[in-house]
């Protein structure tokens, strides 16, 4: 195991720029492909702008990137708001209040772009506080067997190969 990245932030958004930049410059001095780098850059950027937003003010939020294996890495957030189920999020484009509780705003596209990046998501609402967001992404060229899609037969064989 290779810890790549840890931060401690505030709950505040003026350092999401900063985490997007750390985590940028510590995924480029890794083996992490680039398109990989992309992807894991967007996905802490999703979940931390989350932490933000939903966890309760004055409160600290804690960041991790873990390479686990030569091509696996693993994001982890983890706030100290209310905590959530996966289930209690309306779907995407549902009107919801604004930050200051007095407008809406339509939103809630970011967990679902990360399960699409992602190869696992893991939610873990803490007690009393907080939840937990773990999440897994392979390297390209390296998919889990659950994401492996058989191509139509192969002539005069009969075989499918994975993509």
């Amino acid at each position: 195991m290779q810890l790549l990245l840890r931060l401690d932030l505030p709950e505040d958004m003026a350092h999401l720029a900063l985490l997007r930049r750390a985590a940028r410059e510590a995924l480029a001095r890794s083996p992490v492909p680039p398109k990989d780098a992309e992807d894991i850059e967007v996905i802490l950027g999703e979940l931390a702008t989350n932490a933000v937003v939903h966890a309760r003010a004055g409160s600290d939020y804690r960041v991790e990137i873990v390479l686990e294996a030569d091509d696996l890495a693993v994001v982890t957030v983890a706030d100290q708001g209310v905590g959530f189920s996966r289930e209690a999020v309306p779907p995407p484009g549902t009107p919801r209040p604004d930050a200051d509780g007095v407008k809406e705003r339509l939103g809630g596209w970011g967990l679902p772009m990360v399960e699409m990046l992602a190869d696992s998501v893991e939610i873990v609402a803490n007690a009393p506080r907080g939840t937990r967001v773990r999440v897994e992404k392979r390297f390209a060229g390296v998919a889990p067997v659950e994401k492996l899609r058989p191509l139509t037969a192969a002539r005069g064989g009969g075989q499918t190969r994975a993509e």
